[in-house]
């Protein structure tokens, strides 16, 4: 699951605005991260990151968040998640 930063802050006016300004310096630090690192980019990660995105086993693989999906434990010979 991809989603944006949440933040939960009470208090005088000039903390939640320093809070909101955080928040928001954070957020595109994890977007240039996330570009860095993956295949996502730009337009479509900020749509995935607005809300709670559930990805797919190969959604993952072809946006580049994992590598591969593990079908079999190592040694163990239990099937796992394909």
């Amino acid at each position: 699951m991809l989603h944006q930063i949440s933040s939960f802050t009470y208090g005088r006016v000039d903390d939640l605005d320093n809070d909101v300004k955080e928040t928001k310096r954070l957020q595109e630090e994890l977007v240039k991260l996330i570009e860095s690192k993956t295949k996502l980019k730009g337009k479509k990660l900020r749509q995935l990151l607005a809300k709670d995105s559930y990805l797919t086993a190969k959604e993952a693989i072809k946006y580049g968040i994992v590598d591969k999906v593990i079908t079999r434990f190592p040694r163990s010979g239990v099937q796992g998640i394909r």
